[in-house]
């Protein structure tokens, strides 16, 4: 399924955007047992939907992060040309804006590393939710998930509000900068002792306006589409952040070491990396012997009880009755039509799931291996089964063994040789909000709670007032030059006047 969903997706895009896509595909094929238990087709979706669509933006505004600096230098020794010293002072305007602009690109990074994250876990609670959403809704827990939803795409929204503020700075920049530029550069013009004329404010405005898509727009553009294309590559590759870190700790044979810790501490990765499948980026992991390992989640194949069991290995007797009845299977192979030799599987009887736990308990018993890890079976049987398997099963019948036990029964620590607890890694708890959608026709109501969803209607207002203030202000600007151009020009005239009056007497 994931295959499908990542290569329906490589259709009638840019080769950017295939090449994207590709690397994602390549990059989940490569993902081990632990890191699907991590990623979920939600996060992968979210990859192909939203990250990927990055590198489609970022080659567009890419080249202006050198051509906005040269455009900037020309124009600058033009207008050195045009009116001299004078257009140092527009040009300082433009350098103190190139830092503030990466500034913001970093923040853009920031936030959007953030809101990818917040998404990811959106998604993925929507997966977990749908998948369980009978029994939500059997125990009426619909206004609890709904709240715990609305609370984390409140987290989400919070992080797009704050990048939309920055791409409004950015784009106010681009408008403003321009009738600044200009008025700084003549303000300085006219205090230099010189006097403006309409070739120089022509030449000059044109020449700053050329220069100011460039890099009042593009290039602010430019810084913010590389920042997350760069968190979108972070994303994409494998990550390298350590699940477990300061671990020490040797256990001989006849020794227990019981692990625990909440959920996502770690405990499933560590028995992972003794097993060689999580492979150490730092320190050294060193196993003496046969491992057997019981899963968290357990597992049988087509065939009987017994076959289960001995899983390739020669049956004895004794040995095999010992094993079944340090696992508590006895009564059920009572309960069973032809005891332990009933066929499981797709075509015969169906296990509970702590018979199933019980069974590939006994299975790696049978093995006897050196090192068994057992990954929390205890969790799916009750107390009464749970106490049997630790007295009986760990506790004498692997007593000589090296044993590393995964539980969360505290009340089997103090029969353990040593205790790891692992609690360093943060958990997050997630839910869900109820959806609803309607059809028809829309109506001025469903745009006023539009409109209402986003600010109150005094804000509204209130951005309307200020859009219409900043429009005039835009076009002023303009008018305040032409109006100062010809005040200094009829002032030029009048005296030229009065010169020629006089000079004949």
């Amino acid at each position: 399924m994931l295959s499908v969903l990542l290569l329906s997706k490589c259709v009638l895009v840019s080769p950017w955007e295939y090449h994207s896509l590709s690397l994602s595909y390549f990059q989940a094929l490569r993902l081990n047992h632990t890191a699907m238990g991590k990623t979920t087709i939600g996060q992968i979706v979210n990859l192909l939907s939203n990250d990927v669509n990055k590198f489609d933006q970022v080659t567009v505004f890419l080249h202006f992060l050198w051509a906005g600096p040269l455009q900037a230098i020309a124009v600058t020794v033009l207008l050195w040309l045009e009116i001299g010293i004078s257009c140092l002072a527009g040009m300082a305007v433009l350098i103190i804006l190139l830092p503030l602009q990466s500034c913001v690109g970093k923040l853009f990074s920031s936030f959007r590393s953030k809101t990818a994250t917040f998404t990811d876990v959106r998604i993925r609670t929507m997966n977990e939710v749908i998948t369980g959403i009978r029994i939500i809704k059997m125990y009426a827990w619909e206004k609890p998930f709904a709240d715990l939803i609305t609370d984390l795409r409140r987290k989400e929204i919070s992080k797009i509000l704050r990048s939309s503020y920055l791409r409004g700075m950015n784009l106010a920049s681009f408008f403003v900068s321009s009738k600044i530029i200009v008025f700084v550069t003549f303000t300085a013009y006219v205090l230099l002792g010189n006097k403006i004329t309409a070739s120089r404010v022509f030449v000059a405005v044109t020449l700053y306006g050329a220069v100011r898509l460039t890099v009042t727009l593009f290039f602010p553009s430019a810084i913010e589409k590389v920042s997350e294309a760069l968190v979108t590559i972070s994303r994409v590759q494998v990550s390298e952040t350590p699940t477990l870190k300061d671990l020490s700790f040797t256990v001989r044979p006849g020794e227990l070491l019981a692990v625990v810790g909440p959920v996502g501490a770690g405990k499933s990765s560590l028995l992972a990396a003794v097993l060689r499948e999580l492979p150490p980026s730092q320190g050294l992991v060193t196993v003496n012997g046969k491992v057997a390992y019981v899963a968290q989640q357990p597992w049988v194949f087509p065939g009987t009880v017994r076959s289960n069991i001995l899983f390739g290995k020669k049956y004895e007797k004794e040995r095999y009755e010992k094993v079944v009845k340090a696992c508590a299977l006895k009564k059920d192979f009572e309960l069973l039509e032809d005891g332990d030799l009933t066929v499981i599987g797709d075509r015969g009887a169906t296990l509970s799931g702590g018979q199933k736990a019980r069974v590939s308990l006994a299975r790696a018993v049978y093995h006897d291996a050196d090192i068994y890890l057992l990954d929390d079976p205890l969790s799916a049987v009750d107390a009464e089964v749970g106490r049997h398997l630790f007295q009986q099963c760990i506790c004498q019948t692997l007593h000589e063994k090296i044993t590393i036990l995964v539980t969360h029964q505290l009340q089997y620590l103090k029969a353990a040789s040593q205790i790891l607890i692992l609690k360093d890694i943060e958990n997050v708890q997630v839910a869900v909000a109820e959806e609803s959608r309607s059809e028809g026709k829309i109506g001025l109501k469903a745009y006023k709670n539009y409109f209402i969803a986003g600010a109150h209607w005094f804000t509204i207002i209130l951005l309307i007032l200020v859009n219409i203030v900043a429009q005039l202000s835009y076009v002023l600007q303009d008018w305040w030059l032409s109006y100062w151009f010809n005040c200094v020009y009829r002032h030029i005239r009048h005296s030229k006047i009065s010169v020629g009056i006089l000079r004949p007497s």
